[in-house]
């Protein structure tokens, strides 16, 4: 039963401005007296955004109490859960991840859904082979690349980019790996220019400002002039889903959200 859904999010914009982007799951399809039947035996379903989720084992860990969560079961929480309702704050894009994995299916007709589903994934994939590695692939993908790159895909499991299990082990970095890496080479430098170099401690002080300025100058041009280009041969769109395109596409991805220290020491020593 793989069916698409409209789904709208707030990972890259805010509330007022939300786009609607098609979001491709399984899933199953529930009709209104269904859901009405497995709320009055006691499940705890809610609607948003078109979706079906189950809260049950949730309800009694919401930070803002079970009590406000059990008034809306069986309910359409979504101006609730963006913040529309008087008294109901806007909810951060975690509660948002947290609500996702709740997710049980989809609140509409079955076979108006069935019907419109292999169109719907056609023209979402593009003729793209999921079980295959990705990377080598999106360069056919031509001028619907940025359509493409530009309907997210929910799902927090990391994406396969290789084929080859050396290059797929690389090519994800967990967030942590970072600072591990860049935090005791930061460290030495500056000590092997405060005590080697006998370099003015006033001084060190204004290289490291002077270093960060530079470096978030260098990062919004490159993200806002080059990464936000989308390039249209079949090599320029490969580098761009490698560089920046994958964050837009699976945005959920935990090893997909910084550049791998593996690649960036080349570049620190040039």
């Amino acid at each position: 039963m793989s069916v698409d859904v409209e789904s709208k999010y707030a990972l890259y914009t805010p509330p007022s401005t939300l786009k609607k982007k098609l979001k491709q799951m399984e899933e199953s399809v529930m009709d209104d007296l269904e859901f009405r039947r497995r709320v009055t035996k006691g499940e705890s379903l809610v609607i948003f955004e078109g979706g079906v989720y189950d809260l049950q084992g949730f309800t009694q860990s919401h930070p803002g109490g079970f009590q406000i969560l059990e008034e809306y079961i069986g309910r359409d929480i979504t101006e609730a859960f963006r913040g529309l309702e008087d008294g109901i704050h806007d909810h951060s894009r975690s509660a948002l991840k947290q609500l996702l994995r709740m997710r049980i299916g989809s609140l509409g007709s079955r076979d108006k859904n069935m019907s419109s589903s292999q169109n719907l994934t056609h023209s979402q994939d593009f003729g793209l082979d999921r079980s295959k590695a990705i990377v080598f692939q999106v360069g056919r993908l031509g001028r619907h690349y940025h359509e493409w790159v530009h309907s997210p895909d929910m799902n927090s499991e990391p994406m396969r980019f290789f084929q080859h299990p050396f290059l797929e082990y690389f090519s994800g970095t967990s967030w942590w790996l970072v600072p591990l890496v860049w935090l005791p080479i930061a460290a030495c430098s500056i000590i092997h220019t405060y005590f080697y170099l006998q370099t003015p401690f006033s001084f060190v002080v204004q290289l490291m400002l002077a270093g960060l300025i530079f470096w978030m100058l260098l990062e919004y041009c490159f993200h806002r002039f080059v990464l936000h280009h989308v390039p249209s041969t079949y090599w320029g769109i490969t580098f761009h889903f490698l560089l920046h395109g994958c964050h837009h596409k699976r945005p959920m991805d935990p090893l997909r959200l910084v550049f791998p220290p593996v690649l960036a020491l080349p570049w620190s020593y040039s």
